[in-house]
């Protein structure tokens, strides 16, 4: 049907239909139907009856026309090469939306036929169409309209087959030699053929033939598509610069050949100067994809450092996050960027974490030429004791992780440190241990042999240490799942002797702390259960105790199960499923203490009303609503572990239990299930723990505000006051609508301010700097007081646990995230 219309008079049936084969459309179709019914086997081209209307009266004809194959594509529908020629026409079109959909076109038919020969365009040549389609696409770099402009350099950036010498020449406006056509000299004899004698016919019929030769005719890449980068990153308009940007990137990350990136790299520095500021961030982090490859000159060095003083602060900290991953060429250059880096701190001094960071990293990356730069860096005189510097200067601290992280690489440069600097290193190994490396010896001209050795195997040691954690590690796994040897007391010491061992693990082994420290939540998570099922607790419980302590046991239980689920990166399905089925076991004791506090609340009715506002379920209704969110727990553990065959390998016997005769008997009472479940849990075993190194536990480290018991901030009670956020967040997939800060005043009244997508800059895949303003505010302001900031995990809960203060109104349970900033502020 939409083929047949495709003949009528009016643009928006004609545009339909088009649209209408592209999406349900197959290359060719079979038409004709005989008197039984049968197809007569007429086959149609779609591709060519879609190609006629590239040169359809009107406009929007011609681009479905050319969206149509497009579509066609997207859906798996093999495109001929008989119309890359009709979309190249159609590239010279004089309306900017036919010649936008033509060269995306023209870059699809690229990449489905690369290697195919085609003539080119000003040559009587043959060249490689993914050539021809690059080519073509950077003339639409100078297009009229911006938008072309704008897809035209972006589309350049994914053409990674292109030869070099198309790649080369986009850099440069003029045309480079490589792509003129070059005519034989038999060519050249035959154009230029004179006799060796004049006839004398004709006066100088011998001279010599010369001719003005056309650059359009003799070349094989449209000489306006040179230079089609450098057009690009000076446009007028910022989206085409931002997608220039990106494209130029992408090759330069791409390509084989290291000069394009080293050439690359020299306009990229230029866009830090740009008037915009996404534009001058979007270089910023093009050129940090990138520095690895290159080397960064010194007269490109001054715009990354002018560009230290930029008054945005993502735009500043990428430019740190640049030089700690560059190499600079000399001596000079590095005095010269910590030079800028030391007047930046004094400018900027809320930037102090991110610059000494990038001191650190460049210790690291350049230890000989900081070696060379010692006695200057550090005050050296050669005849005269220089004065001691203050060690609260962020300045001289930068300098000291500068040097300590380089003599890591150069161990013979601590022979220049002077006493103090020695008595400095020890206190900022323990105050900044992320900053400054542990285990650096230092070395003076009365050390003897042996410290000299110790610095030279300090390698060797540090290996030997990661083996011995290891080793250390499995001894814990052994006692571990060798408990159902022990008797029950016994079992209750091991478990609290490896929890202990578990926490201090970090101190010694970093690498190892966040599989120590998951381990050792889930052991404590075990040990509270098993505590709490004890038989003798068991049994005092069930007497009636008159102090009930069990409940915030279970509510702590689950909440340390959420963290190790929702905290942790890594986990295993498996393990995933064993943490749940722990918090199961903690609902499930929860559940029998809230039914026996709602039976003692009946057998002391004339005591106690009921329904007082107790902190426990006090009605049956209640009680009721718990033992329904109970199987909806237990059901939702089982469509987990069915959705990733956990099934079959369960060898807990509390599940398997409750799955087999219990998941079917939703409704069933109370008082039954309190009958069912506590010889289970009376029978409680802890589950065996297992060795996973890929777990990587969530970091929050919040940089501003900074707690300062000195300082009180002031505000009018009424008014909003901005105060700065800025923190650094490691292991959290999306921060962006997972995480929220939160504000809590002295009343205990809550506030949470959920992140936007610009409070959020990507550093690499699971780290993230978060920068933002939230606005403190308080109508019922008295006085002087404390205020709570924090970064915490928002989980959605669509049933929840009773009584659980971790869960809010909107049935979302919070979790902690790093330390608490605690402010003092009062009202005028």
């Amino acid at each position: 049907m939409a083929k047949k219309n495709l003949s009528d008079s009016r643009h928006q049936i004609r545009s339909k239909c088009l649209m209408t084969i592209g999406t349900l459309g197959a290359n060719k179709i079979t038409e004709g139907v005989d008197g039984k019914g049968n197809k007569r086997g007429i086959t149609t081209n779609l591709h060519s009856i879609i190609a006629l209307y590239f040169t359809d009266s009107d406009s929007r004809v011609r681009c479905n026309a050319l969206s149509a194959l497009i579509s066609m594509h997207h859906r798996g529908q093999k495109l001929e090469l008989t119309a890359y020629d009709q979309a190249c026409k159609a590239m010279r079109d004089d309306y900017e939306h036919v010649r936008f959909t033509a060269s995306q076109l023209v870059w699809v038919l690229g990449h489905l036929y690369p290697e195919n020969k085609v003539r080119a365009a000003f040559a009587d040549e043959d060249i490689r169409l993914v050539d021809d389609a690059f080519a073509k696409i950077c003339n639409l770099v100078n297009d009229s309209s911006w938008k072309v402009r704008a897809e035209a350099a972006k589309l350049l950036g994914s053409l990674h087959r292109v030869s070099d010498s198309f790649v080369f020449q986009t850099l440069d406006k003029k045309l480079m030699s490589d792509l003129k056509r070059k005519k034989s000299l038999n060519e050249q004899a035959k154009e230029g053929f004179v006799e060796e004698f004049s006839s004398g016919k004709t006066w100088s019929d011998d001279a010599p033939v010369t001719r003005d030769l056309n650059i359009e005719t003799t070349t094989v890449m449209n000489s306006g598509a040179c230079g089609a980068f450098v057009h690009g990153l000076e446009d007028e308009m910022m989206e085409v610069r931002s997608a220039a940007v990106d494209s130029l990137t992408e090759l330069a990350a791409q390509s084989s050949n290291a000069s394009f990136a080293q050439r690359a790299v020299d306009f990229l520095v230029d866009c830090l100067n740009d008037e915009i500021e996404a534009v001058r961030l979007n270089a910023v982090t093009s050129i940090h994809k990138i520095v690895d490859q290159v080397v960064i000159l010194e007269d490109q060095l001054d715009n990354v450092h002018s560009a230290m003083e930029d008054a945005c602060p993502e735009i500043r900290h990428g430019i740190h996050e640049l030089l700690s991953s560059c190499r600079l060429q000399s001596k000079a250059c590095l005095y010269d960027t910590v030079d800028r880096l030391l007047k930046n701190l004094n400018k900027y001094p809320n930037d102090r974490q991110s610059i000494w960071k990038t001191t650190k990293k460049l210790g690291e990356h350049h230890g000989e030429l900081t070696y060379l730069l010692t006695s200057q860096l550090l005050s050296i005189h050669a005849f005269f004791h220089s004065s001691e510097p203050q060690m609260d200067d962020p300045n001289y601290i930068a300098v000291l992780i500068l040097v300590f992280n380089a003599a890591m690489v150069c161990p013979q440069m601590t022979q220049l440190f002077p006493e103090h600097v020695t008595r400095h290193y020890q206190y900022l190994s323990d105050s900044l241990p992320h900053l400054v490396p542990q285990g650096l010896k230092m070395m003076t001209f009365t050390s003897n042999l042996c410290t000299t050795n110790t610095m030279t195997s300090s390698n060797h040691e540090s290996c030997d240490t990661s083996n011995k954690s290891r080793q250390f590690l499995s001894r814990i796994l052994e006692r571990i799942n060798n408990l159902q040897n022990q008797d029950t007391s016994q079992q209750k010491l091991i478990l609290t002797s490896a929890i202990n061992d578990l926490k201090n693990i970090s101190k010694f082994a970093p690498k190892y702390s966040s599989t120590a420290d998951c381990m050792a939540d889930f052991l404590q998570a075990q040990l509270l259960l098993y505590k709490s099922v004890d038989q003798k607790t068991w049994t005092n419980k069930i007497q009636g105790c008159s102090e009930n302590l069990l409940q915030p046991v279970a509510l702590r239980i689950i909440e340390l199960t959420y963290e190790l689920e929702y905290l942790y990166i890594g986990l295993s399905c498996y393990e995933i499923s064993l943490i749940r089925q722990l918090r199961f076991k903690a609902q499930v004791l929860l559940f029998v203490l809230d039914a026996q506090e709602y039976n003692k609340n009946n057998n002391n009715k004339g005591k106690k009303d009921v329904d007082s506002g107790d902190d426990y379920v006090g009605d049956e209704e209640t009680l009721h609503k718990s033992c329904d969110e109970l199987f909806v727990h237990m059901r939702n553990l089982h469509d987990y572990m069915k959705e990733h065959n956990l099934l079959q390998t369960c060898d807990d016997s509390f599940t398997k239990t409750c799955f087999n005769q219990l998941l079917n008997k939703m409704g069933m009472k109370p008082s039954l299930l309190i009958k069912f479940f506590q010889p289970l849990l009376s029978n409680y075993v802890v589950s065996d723990v297992q060795l996973n190194n890929t777990v990587q536990k969530a970091r929050v480290v919040i940089h501003q505000p900074i707690v300062n018991n000195d300082v009180v901030m002031t505000f009018t009670s009424g008014l909003a006051t901005p105060i700065n956020f800025r923190a650094s967040v490691e292991n959290i997939i999306d921060p962006i609508h997972h995480l929220s800060i939160q504000i809590k005043y002295g009343d205990s009244t809550i506030q949470r301010f959920p992140l936007r997508t610009n409070d959020v800059r990507k550093i690499s895949s699971f780290k993230h700097e978060i920068a933002t303003t939230v606005q403190l505010s308080h109508v019922k302001w008295t006085g002087a007081c404390d205020v709570h900031i924090s970064l915490v995990r928002v989980i959605t809960n669509d049933h929840v646990t009773n009584n659980d203060v971790n869960i809010t109104q909107d049935n979302e349970r919070i979790l902690q995230l790093g330390k608490i900033i605690t402010i003092a502020v009062q009202t005028k």
